[in-house]
């Protein structure tokens, strides 16, 4: 009985894994809603403000979107976790 206890147990754990959602995006970058899908600002962590229209980005991506013009989300302020003046 223990036996198939455990052989139970074993292979539901790589479903229980496969359903746990991904951690949320450190840098995300908002997409404007029109055609030519232009960035419209960088976000940092779970920030609500343009989430429907983001994509992941890596920290060397946020970095560059805001040195070329990017804005910074007034609410999550990622330059200030980037160390941007």
């Amino acid at each position: 009985m223990r036996a198939r206890i455990a052989e139970a147990e074993q292979s539901q754990a790589p479903r229980t894994a496969a359903a746990r959602p991904s951690a949320p995006p450190e840098w995300s970058l908002q997409i404007d809603i029109g055609t030519d899908q232009l960035h419209v600002a960088v976000h940092y962590g779970e920030c609500a403000v343009g989430r429907a229209r983001s994509r992941r980005i890596t920290r060397q991506d946020a970095i560059e979107a805001l040195a070329a013009g990017c804005e910074s989300c007034f609410m999550c302020r990622p330059d200030r976790e980037l160390q941007i003046d």
